[in-house]
Parts: structure tokens; sequence; C-alpha cells
């Protein structure tokens, strides 16, 4: 079962780059989509003190959101075939609406 994601967001992949001035007004992370758009997507500042793993994290944690949001999307299709067609548990049913509800809000939607 396959399907095609008809997304909102910028589509991904997207890529992480640390900058610093004069390229921005502070240091830190950039989520873009790629080198040609001048426009970030999210830009993470270093934390004060010059510690940025959390902050590195978080920006990873941003970057992967369309790969998250599609593969959630997925499974949730293959699951809901699976349990439609008796071939899946009952057990995946509250997973899926879990699934579900993790999507539309990442979609903006139920928020």
């Amino acid at each position: 079962m396959t399907t095609e994601l008809k997304v909102k967001h910028t589509p991904g992949p997207w890529k992480l780059v640390w900058q610093e001035p004069p390229i921005v007004s502070y240091a830190g992370w950039t989520v873009k989509q790629d080198d040609k758009i001048q426009f970030p997507i999210a830009n993470i500042p270093q934390t004060l003190g010059g510690t940025h793993s959390p902050q590195k994290a978080n920006a990873a944690l941003i970057v992967t959101a369309p790969d998250l949001l599609e593969a959630g999307i997925s499974l949730a299709l293959e699951a809901r075939h699976l349990i439609k067609t008796k071939h899946g548990g009952e057990f995946l049913l509250e997973r899926v609406k879990k699934m579900e509800a993790a999507i539309a809000r990442a979609e903006g939607k139920n928020v």
C-alpha cells in the first residue's frame, strides 16, 4: 500500500546548518530546505555560555519532522489496512489512534 503525501509545509528533506555572524545576527543552528533558499525554516540560537548540545538536539528533531510525519502517516495507513482486513490485531487500534492524533497535531489540525 503506497500513498503520496500532500503537505502544506515546506517539503523535506530539510538540513541542519551551523551559522555565525555576519551571516546571521547570532550563532546557532538553522534549518533549511537547501542552500538556494535564503529564508530558513527555523533558527535555533546557541544558548548562553556556549553549550549548544540541547539546541542541536532540538534542531535535529525539527529537521527530521518531514520524515517523521511521512513515516507516521505511512505506518498509520498500513496499520488501518491490517485492522480492516483482519490481518492485524486489535492491539494496533489504540496505537493507530495515537499516531493519527499526533499526525493531526503536526499538520496543525485539532490543536
